[in-house]
């Protein structure tokens, strides 16, 4: 929807298509994909009694992402202002059918995912 907005050194002009950034924050998942970011790679499962062990690595970028573990569609963990590196996620719950779904943002774009699913 057009939004008319109007400053102090000209008149009203006309801006469209804009998203609040409200939007998005309350659920990172929406963020639109942007297939120019590399993706999270798998660096070492680890299964015990307990739980899983993952270490995710975050591929050489030169800026700071928000890394995101979901759980069966749930936030689960999450990284804030991180570089690229080794990052883990220790004693995940172990369930009959797991989905892992992780992801970085940079600002308002996001990674594709990397997904772990256990049957």
């Amino acid at each position: 929807m057009p939004t008319n907005v109007k400053d102090k050194t000209s008149d009203s002009f006309r801006v469209d298509n804009i998203q609040t950034s409200a939007v998005y924050h309350s659920d990172p998942i929406n963020l639109p994909l942007d297939k120019s970011l590399p993706s999270p790679v798998l660096y070492e499962l680890e299964h015990f009694s307990a739980g899983l062990n993952l270490i995710v690595q975050v591929p050489n970028i030169s800026f700071p992402v928000n890394v995101y573990l979901y759980l069966d569609g749930n936030k689960y963990d999450l990284y804030f202002n991180v570089t690229a590196g080794k990052y883990s996620f220790r004693l995940l719950p172990i369930k009959k059918k797991l989905k892992i779904d992780i992801f970085f943002t940079a600002g308002f774009r996001k990674s594709s995912s990397l997904l772990v699913e256990q049957i």
